[in-house]
């Protein structure tokens, strides 16, 4: 099978111009299928590729929506095309090569047509881009550079991540002698006049300092020297340019315009000017001097690999106007000179600059050597599985009993989250993943996460991918789209962020993101009734089960297994007549706050009791000043987070959960489970637990004067307290027991 090769260029013009030579080269190669990408032709030039062309506009400054978006589209690109590997060139296309090919999972080499920092450089701007490029160097297999400046100057840094291969650069003479000759009509107003041809074949770019040459002519006509001046070439500043010439009144002496017939343009030249701050190789040069005209050009890096002063060519300081006044002078006043420097830069040419298939043999030679190292991207399903979640901590606590079956199936299980949390360890047989993914909708980590999760996927493809918790979903269900829905998505919701106390417009946006990315899930499995109803009617496209819960272990969450006494984790917790609890994150949605206003009313009717709460989150500061400002402090313990709560609910009496929304809460199947009667709001998820006034208490969402009363009557009546705490204990272990969600997660796997 041939390689696939993929060529990205900042510009069309650049294609044409640098590269379709060196393509045609590896066409005529059967081990090697090319394709270019670059922005459209957006100058209409009539030069046409000879293989597969896909634009993509690539931004030439910096700008990350535009950026990211190329980024994105080239990815897809590669994903869609099978490409093997990415050449990258020019600097812009370099980095969003890189950064496509990184996503992708591909190898990306990239050849330096001249570094990005340079001599002359503001150090800001210098440190910045030798950052840059010192970064994407880790995304990168090889590094081509034109000329060996550059290259000393990246191992300078010592901090270059891959290979760097000197590459040169060459031209086809004959090529561009046989092209000088063809001469079209539209060519014929040029350069007729009796006087000194200079051309300047360059991008209007402030690093060419074509101002330069500007004035220089209009030092040349000061000094009585008839001169025409041709700058040939397309960029941002042609509009400012030709202000200043009309500025300096030197309309009929300089043009600026652009044609693909550069060549025929140069043999009409008699002077080849180039006042560039930084090259490559420069091609423009080797052309102008295989024609055997005289080139006077800074001394840079890259132009003083080409150029010999005053051996084949002039070179001036790229900073002293006066210098190059002066050179070019001499060779509009010095034919012999002229012709002598044109004929030692056409040996010049000859000797060293004449092979592009030299060029064309080290790129194949890395591409085979890519390609046989294995770094060509191959994805294999086998029977391997992805579990998703924002968070470590839920698949820890949460999912160890279906990565337990998983693994008894024969599947290779991978944890994708973010690890930077308390819960860090897994089963050694489990591959933790580390996206950081952040728990804001909003944030720069979730575009992190997003691209890697985009990397991973093109990397590895899944039997399917078990997702869980908003942000991560939504992440992970958005990346294997744009990868091209290699894995099957099972996405398991534990309580939709759509409900009746969100703000109507976070319940419009958070209803059309799970709207949409249900397009693109195959199966989604809902844990209350009310989720399930909801699915049903928005999440068409997607096949829709209820799971009663992800199901609860009987056998650890058992009173026998615990005497109800107090837990001895903790001193702080002392022999009460009366013990409530509540488990929960010290978030606003939990509505701990209401808690402290039931403990606040229930001190007020001189009720003796103990309430611990145990959780930990952005909110414990807020919630400890209320517990204190309250006096509450002897009779509310804020208990911080405890990796087993069985003891503390063994020696409590009562739970309490008063959130605005839940899936179906971990914490109350946990006292449920453990003959614990509760009082709880009422919301989806705990409607399918509690019967009111059956096993427990509902009480109106944000009602605390409700909740204190349905407290009073479970303090007040111990016998309710004892038969409520049986008929939950019965109906969890009927329902919601991992005996029973278990087989039924199998089914929906596995069909």
């Amino acid at each position: 099978m041939p390689i696939n090769l993929l060529v990205v260029v900042t510009t069309y013009q650049s294609v044409v111009t640098i590269l379709d030579a060196k393509l045609n080269l590896l066409l005529q190669n059967p081990d090697f299928r090319v394709s270019v990408v670059s922005s459209d032709n957006d100058l209409n030039d009539n030069r046409k590729l000879n293989c597969p062309f896909f634009p993509i506009h690539i931004p030439r400054t910096i700008n990350i929506f535009r950026d990211l978006k190329a980024i994105l589209k080239l990815e897809q690109l590669i994903q869609k095309e099978k490409i093997d590997i990415v050449h990258t060139h020019t600097a812009k296309a370099g980095a969003i090569g890189a950064l496509a090919g990184y996503l992708a999972g591909v190898p990306v080499v990239h050849t330096y047509h001249g570094l990005p920092f340079y001599d002359g450089q503001s150090p800001v701007n210098n440190f910045l881009l030798k950052s840059i490029e010192i970064y994407l160097s880790r995304f990168r297999k090889v590094i081509f550079s034109q000329n060996l400046s550059d290259i000393r100057k990246l191992q300078k840094t010592k901090r270059v991540h891959c290979p760097i291969i000197h590459e040169g650069n060459g031209i086809d003479i004959q090529g561009v002698i046989n092209n000088s000759m063809t001469r079209s009509d539209a060519m014929g107003k040029y350069f007729n006049g009796n006087c000194i041809h200079i051309l300047c074949i360059s991008r209007l770019e402030s690093i060419k300092v074509v101002d330069k040459l500007i004035r220089a002519v209009k030092f040349l006509i000061e000094q009585g020297i008839e001169v025409e001046c041709i700058i040939a070439g397309k960029g941002h500043l042609e509009n400012q340019l030709n202000r200043q010439i009309h500025k300096l009144k030197l309309t009929s002496a300089i043009a600026i315009l652009y044609t693909p017939n550069i060549h025929a343009l140069i043999a009409k030249s008699d002077i080849l000017a180039l006042t560039s701050i930084k090259e490559g190789i420069p091609r423009s040069l080797l052309e102008g001097m295989a024609l055997k005209k005289p080139v006077i050009a800074t001394d840079v890096s890259g132009t003083n690999e080409v150029v010999i002063h005053n051996e084949n060519g002039m070179l001036v300081p790229f900073n002293d106007q006066n210098a190059l006044n002066k050179g070019i002078l001499e060779l509009c006043k010095n034919k012999a000179f002229r012709e002598k420097l044109g004929n030692a830069g056409y040996e010049r040419v000859i000797r060293i600059f004449s092979d592009e298939r030299k060029i064309v043999r080290l790129w194949s030679d890395q591409y085979r050597m890519i390609s046989s190292a294995g770094a060509l991207h191959a994805n294999t399903r086998q029977n391997k599985v992805l579990i998703v979640s924002t968070v470590g901590y839920t698949i820890e606590a949460f999912l160890l009993p279906y990565v337990d079956f998983l693994k008894n199936k024969g599947y290779s299980i991978s944890a994708l989250a973010n690890w930077d949390y308390r819960w860090n360890k897994l089963q050694p047989f489990v591959t933790q993943i580390h996206i950081p993914f952040s728990r804001k909708f909003i944030s720069l980590s979730n575009v992190i996460a997003l691209l890697s999760a985009v990397r991973l996927l093109n990397k590895n493809s899944f039997g399917f991918i078990y997702t869980h918790t908003p942000i991560a979903s939504a992440i992970i269900r958005l990346a294997n789209k744009l990868t091209g829905r290699k894995s099957k998505i099972i996405y398991e919701i534990h309580g939709l962020h759509i409900h009746t106390k969100g703000g109507m417009i976070s319940n419009f946006i958070f209803k059309q993101i799970e709207c949409y990315l249900s397009r693109f899930t195959e199966k989604i499995i809902t844990i209350n009734k009310d989720d399930y109803a909801f699915a049903q009617r928005y999440f068409s496209k997607a096949k829709n089960y209820y799971s009663p819960g992800i199901g609860i272990d009987l056998r650890y969450y058992s009173p026998k297994r615990l005497d109800r006494q107090s837990p001895t984790e903790t001193d702080a917790i002392n022999a009460r007549p009366l013990q409530l609890i509540t488990i929960a994150d010290f978030i606003k949605r939990k509505r701990i706050d209401l808690c402290i206003e039931c403990a606040k009313s229930l001190k007020k009717e001189g009720y003796g009791f103990q309430w611990v709460i145990v959780g930990e989150g952005p909110l414990f500061n807020d919630i400890a000043a209320m517990v204190k400002t309250n006096g509450l402090d002897s009779m509310v313990i804020l208990a911080g987070h405890q990796n087993d709560v069985r003891p503390f609910l063994a020696a409590s009496d009562i739970f309490v959960l008063l959130s605005i929304q839940e899936g179906l809460p971990r914490s109350l199947l946990e006292a449920g489970a453990m003959g614990i009667p509760a009082v709880v709001s009422d919301i989806r998820g705990n409607r399918d637990l509690i019967e009111t006034n059956w096993n427990s208490f509902m009480s109106p969402v944000g009602d605390h004067v409700a909740a204190t009363g349905y407290i009073r009557q479970l303090i007040d009546n111990q016998e309710l307290r004892q038969t409520f705490g049986t008929r939950l204990q019965t109906k969890i272990e009927m329902e919601f027991s991992l005996e029973k969600t278990i087989p039924l997660h199998e089914n929906i796997f596995f069909e």
